[in-house]
Order: C-alpha cells, then sequence, then structure tokens
C-alpha cells in the first residue's frame, strides 16, 4: 500500500478565494491566491479563464481635485448660481466614486467567504479546512471543493476522495480532482480528507483498537460536510492504492450510506500476505483484521463498485480479480476496468476521471 512516492509531495491547494485589493477605490480585483503550488499564477491564468486582475473603469473616477480643474475652466461668464451648481456637481462626483469603490469592495469580500457566498466562481473552488473528530479528539484536515456556480439554495451529491499512503488531502488535487469536478456536466460537490492516523501514519482509512480512522473519515466527516454544505444527502467514494483500500472499506464501515464506490489500485484483505508489514494493521488480532476486510464484508445490497487497476501491476490485479470474484458471487453489482500502466500517476488520474464517469453517467468525464 506505501510507495506512492514522492510525486505527490510537491502539488498544493490552490486557494480560490479572492483576496481584496486596496490600490484603488475603482478598481474590482479577481485574484486567485497559490499556496506553495508548483504552478507559477501565469501557468494557472492560462488554464483558467478569468484568474487575471481585472480592472473595470469607473466613468469619471478620477480625484476631486481632477474634477474641480475641469469644471473651473468652464467658469467664465457663468454665474454665480452656475458655479455653485458646478461645485455641488463635484461633491456629488467625488461620493459616487467613493460609492463605486465601496460596492466593488463588498463585492470582493462576500466572494471570498466561500462558506457564506451564494454562489461561487464559475471554476471549482478550494477550501482548506478542518472538522471536529470526536473519534480521534482532534481538529482533522479536509479539503472541499465547491463545484463551478455552486449556489447554496441547490442541492448537490458529495464525492469523498481518499489519498494514498505516504500522502494528505492534496494529492488529489495533483490527481486531477480539480480538473473532473470542472469537467463535470454534473456538477458536485468534493471532499478530500486526511487519513493519516494520528498513532500510525499509514491508517487505510481503516478502524483500529489503536487509531478509529474510519469513524474520522466516514460518519463524522459526512456530519460536518452535511451540515455546512448544500448537499443532496448522497455520497460516493473513491481513492486509490491505500485510499483504494479505504474506498471499499467505508461502504463495509456505513452499509446503504454510499451510492457507489470506485477503489483504484487497492487492495482488499487485511490480512497476510498482502498487508505483511503494513503499519496500519500489523500486530492486529484476527478480529481487527477480519473486520477491517472489505473482500470479506461483500453484500448483495453493497453499493455498486468499479475497480480501476494498472494492466501490469501483478499485486493488485491479483486483489482486483479477488475481491470483483467475491462481488459477483453474492450479486454485488461490479465493474473491472484495466488501466495501461502498473502501481502509478498515470493509472490514478485515468482512475480519477473514470470513477466519476461512474458515479454520474452523464457527466462525460472519463468515457
Amino acid at each position: 500500500m506505501s510507495g506512492e512516492g514522492p510525486f505527490f509531495s510537491t502539488p498544493q491547494p490552490i486557494d480560490g478565494a479572492i483576496r481584496r485589493s486596496r490600490r484603488s477605490t475603482c478598481t474590482r480585483p479577481r485574484r486567485h491566491l497559490f499556496q506553495q503550488s508548483g504552478l507559477h499564477p501565469s501557468s494557472f491564468v492560462a488554464a483558467v479563464p478569468g484568474s487575471r486582475r481585472l480592472r473595470i473603469p469607473t466613468p469619471w473616477c478620477r480625484s476631486s481635485r481632477y474634477a474641480q480643474r475641469l469644471m473651473g475652466a468652464r467658469r467664465s461668464g457663468v454665474r454665480r448660481m452656475g458655479a455653485l451648481v458646478g461645485l455641488l456637481g463635484v461633491a456629488i462626483l467625488a461620493a459616487a466614486c467613493g460609492g463605486g469603490g465601496s460596492t466593488a469592495s463588498t463585492a470582493t469580500t462576500s466572494a471570498s467567504s466561500s462558506t457564506t457566498s451564494t454562489t461561487s466562481p464559475a471554476s471549482a473552488t478550494d477550501i482548506d479546512t478542518t472538522y471536529p473528530s470526536a473519534a480521534l479528539h482532534s481538529n482533522r484536515r479536509v479539503i472541499v471543493l465547491l463545484p463551478p456556480g455552486y449556489q447554496s439554495r441547490k442541492r448537490y451529491p458529495v464525492v469523498e476522495f481518499l489519498h494514498g499512503a505516504p500522502g494528505d488531502p492534496s494529492q488529489m488535487i495533483g490527481l486531477g480532482m480539480r480538473t473532473v469536478s470542472n469537467q463535470s456536466k454534473v456538477p458536485f460537490i468534493a471532499v478530500a480528507p486526511d487519513g493519516n492516523g494520528p498513532v500510525v501514519g499509514e491508517s487505510d482509512f481503516a478502524n483500529t483498537p489503536q487509531q478509529p480512522v474510519g469513524t474520522a473519515t466516514g460518519p463524522e466527516l459526512r456530519s460536518w460536510v452535511d451540515s455546512h454544505y448544500a448537499t443532496n444527502g448522497t455520497w460516493y467514494v473513491t481513492g486509490f492504492s491505500s485510499g483504494g483500500f479505504g474506498a471499499a472499506y467505508l461502504p463495509t464501515l456505513s452499509p446503504g450510506v454510499y451510492k457507489a464506490a470506485c477503489p483504484i489500485s487497492g487492495s482488499f484483505t487485511a490480512q497476510t500476505p498482502p498487508f505483511e508489514g503494513d503499519p496500519a494493521f500489523l500486530g492486529q488480532p484476527a478480529s481487527v483484521t477480519n473486520a477491517a476486510s472489505p473482500i470479506l464484508h461483500v453484500l448483495a445490497s453493497g453499493p455498486p463498485t468499479l475497480v480501476v487497476v494498472g494492466s501490469s501491476d501483478a499485486p493488485g490485479l491479483d486483489q482486483a480479480h479477488r475481491y470483483v470474484a467475491a462481488m459477483t458471487a453474492v450479486g454485488q453489482p461490479n465493474k473491472l476496468i484495466l488501466d495501461p500502466g502498473g502501481h502509478d500517476a498515470q493509472v490514478w488520474i485515468a482512475g480519477i476521471a473514470q470513477c466519476v464517469g461512474y458515479f454520474f453517467p452523464g457527466s462525460g468525464v472519463g468515457q
């Protein structure tokens, strides 16, 4: 399950927030911020139209001194009453320019608050935040990705994306979570929780006596997301490698909750030899490993499941075929896709798109 490698140590979430500019009261700024990403802002501008800083000139938005000079040049031969009217006009003009700046500031400030905004920008919006976990006695990191055009009065399905090990939620941005969100014709909320355990980092998103990470990334996360965002109560789950195990495991922890699952390059048993030496289950008794093994908990009523694996990933292929056979034997709907590649990013990137297409056939993604 380990060994995703340093490929994913660089990508970081690109904050979609909009920062208020103080340079001019007559400027409406829209600027995407970059938090330690490997991307240069100019490349992001090319990838996401509308991310440039826009200057929207306000007609006659000049200083009051400029306006006074304009008025003064025309005072010759004008009656006193006309001059007074002119000065009054200057005052009104200056106030109008100031008001325009205030309006722009109000607009950008409201847009920067993703939790209170009514509508999100035309591209997916990242929210890198935390949620409380009673099971782990701490606040846990999660990246929430709101779909383009997100509106709080609407309701959206949720897709949970589980990272590999070693790794963190930012891996899912690097693997295309934002890309599929922008491309999907079916809008959905994407969430990528932190699956690293406080005792053993490589948790496989599973519950063990020493750390109930499955509870933290399953029911606790779902409850928090459903209470903070415009969800419709429909959840899907996908993940790769260690997260692939989690994508098969979480539906067994909460039967009937996930509408569909899509593990990528995952293993499906916590027993040896596939997990021999895996820190997540090392030294655990059979009662724990049996409870955590998805292959032992397939059900006819289980969620439809797409299994994606690299065609040259020998251990992954063996696990995938065993899992598909177990689901087929009990009548659990399933499908298997073999992608060119091994246990690597090529398969995971393709797999994420295929999973979203499996969840939402009308999305136009991965099809």
